[in-house]
């Protein structure tokens, strides 16, 4: 593995920023996501939001069939910026809950060091809180809530699950549910679900780690190009569990009534190509589906998907 420092003399950055890049060889013939985990694990204080969506990028490649793949998680950004909203429209003032909300993330001291990432102190924190200062009396604010969730996603997720960050995934989450449960048209329901499964997951404490691959879609170049993105796998949690071994969790979230062959081949073939991959990994597979929609209960509740590894 191979650590390199920006120069500082070179490049004018930040006095408290140091970039990095990192690459990590592995035998082939000995593949372990463990250790990948572990890595991404020791690095979580340190990281930009870059860095993570360039590992992402790198673990979505290594479980990808086809080596390739993309993110398209748009529509789940763009579901939670709109609850984030409508929580300051009921509940609170004007930019209000997003400000509670980075000052609660600020003063967790164990992760002081991400904020010395200049992307993220200044970039991404310093001007939202500087727009939501300059436009406090617009009831709309552009994209900020859109982009106060991008960056959210790619925080560090333990730091989102201590008792005073928590609270506001709790809020979000029962605004999802809200929607999903009233005012949300048929076709924007499943992004909302979608949105609902992440957001319990983040705020869900499972073992020493977690990292979360959402919306990855698998390439594949040989076919026509309106056919590459075919293969879309909602939710895909990795992690380490509390005796150190490495976990993968295949979440299929749908509120359709065949959600079953529908997800089943793709998901299959996700779980069966990670097998070969990482053979000493622990695979997990679920359906994600609503308790009971025709009754108007949309809490999700997991079912399994069949492909289970160790």
């Amino acid at each position: 593995m191979a650590i390199n420092y920006l120069d500082k003399h070179i490049y004018p950055i930040h006095p408290n920023y140091q970039d990095f890049s990192i690459r990590v060889f592995q035998d082939e013939s000995k593949k372990s996501l463990t250790e990948l985990l572990k890595i991404i694990n020791n690095l979580s204080h340190h990281l930009s939001f870059t860095h993570v969506e360039n590992i992402r990028k790198g673990l979505a490649d290594q479980l990808s069939w086809t080596r390739e793949a993309r993110f398209s998680n748009e529509a789940v950004v763009l579901a939670i910026a709109d609850a984030i909203r409508s929580l300051e429209s009921d509940g609170y003032k004007s930019g209000e809950f997003i400000e509670r909300y980075l000052r609660s993330l600020s003063n967790i001291s164990t992760f002081n060091e991400l904020w010395h990432s200049f992307e993220n102190q200044f970039i991404w924190k310093g001007q939202i809180v500087h727009f939501l200062q300059q436009h406090r009396k617009e009831p709309e604010k552009g994209e900020i809530y859109e982009e106060f969730t991008k960056g959210l996603l790619s925080l560090p997720v333990q730091l989102l699950q201590y008792k005073s960050t928590k609270r506001y995934l709790d809020e979000i989450y029962d605004k999802l549910l809200e929607k999903i449960s009233s005012d949300i048209l048929d076709d924007k329901r499943g992004d909302f679900f979608e949105a609902l499964w992440l957001i319990n997951k983040i705020r869900t404490n499972s073992g020493r780690f977690q990292f979360f691959l959402n919306g990855m879609v698998v390439i594949d170049s040989d076919k026509p190009r309106d056919k590459q993105d075919d293969n879309e796998f909602d939710v895909i949690e990795l992690l380490i569990n509390e005796t150190g071994d490495a976990e993968c969790w295949i979440y299929a979230c749908s509120i359709a009534d065949d959600y079953e062959p529908k997800n089943r081949e793709q998901i299959t073939k996700l779980a069966e190509h990670i097998h070969r991959v990482f053979p000493n990994l622990i695979i997990r597979t679920r359906y994600i589906i609503p308790q009971d929609k025709d009754a108007g209960e949309w809490s999700p509740r997991e079912e399994d998907a069949g492909r289970n590894y160790n």
